[in-house]
């Protein structure tokens, strides 16, 4: 099913394209609110795999439109896996992924980048810790610290990753906090966003993400939109 794209142009903007296919769309406007997510996969902006440490469920707050809450309910670690359509795997070209992240208090939250159907390589994974902290890690380095984060308001997230230079860049909230990172994955490519809750025995978090997006970023101006500036393009599907 071909679905009209909002692509991120700069942190907090969108814009509507129409006329090619995103890898992942997941808004969850189309979703029944306080129910919990299909697992339907990305031809219908789900989920594929929901584990039982945590819940996802659709609300229509705290967000301006209809968001996925993820509320952890055991000790352990909670997730839930958005693979590409297709199960598609993208191993060269460019790839852009973006999601708001909005979190209701401090605990462990991770977003992490996977290949296709498994969790072996790690492209990059962000993990919002109890204290306030953002560390970074990826298939080539050890975590290590690389800003801080807030409660109680949209956080735009963005990854670029150039996949013929097995290299990629991270923005949060409009600042670039990785640049030019080698992940260190050469035998597979970019296939999966996988969103969760840290293993915390003391702690039972929540957090809400809307948004979620992975595209080829070449294909915005490939449809006729190569002249005029975007601020002029629908904020909404025709």
């Amino acid at each position: 099913m071909i679905r009209h794209l909002i692509l991120t142009i700069t942190l907090g903007t969108t814009c509507t394209a129409t006329g090619f296919a995103a890898l992942l769309d997941a808004d969850f406007n189309d979703k029944t609110v306080n129910a919990p997510i299909g697992q339907g996969g990305a031809a219908v902006g789900e989920p594929t795999f929901v584990n039982g440490g945590m819940t996802a469920i659709v609300r229509d707050a705290p967000m301006a439109s209809n968001c996925l809450e993820l509320s952890d309910i055991s000790s352990g670690a909670g997730f839930a896996r958005f693979d590409f359509v297709d199960l598609m795997e993208v191993s060269t070209g460019h790839v852009t992924i973006s999601a708001d992240l909005w979190f209701a208090e401090f605990d462990e939250f991770t977003f992490g980048i996977r290949e296709s159907e498994t969790f072996f390589s790690n492209f990059a994974q962000l993990t919002f810790t109890s204290s306030g902290d953002i560390e970074y890690a990826d298939g080539n380095s050890a975590t290590r610290l690389i800003g801080t984060y807030g409660t109680g308001y949209a956080v735009p997230v963005r990854l670029e990753f150039d996949m013929d230079a097995r290299r990629l860049d991270v923005w949060i909230e409009e600042e670039p906090l990785v640049e030019n990172e080698a992940f260190g994955i050469a035998d597979r490519g970019v296939g999966a966003i996988v969103i969760g809750i840290g293993q915390d025995p003391e702690a039972l978090g929540t957090f809400y993400v809307d948004n979620i997006l992975a595209v080829d970023p070449s294909q915005l101006f490939a449809d006729g939109f190569e002249s005029g500036t975007t601020d002029r393009w629908s904020q909404a599907a025709p």
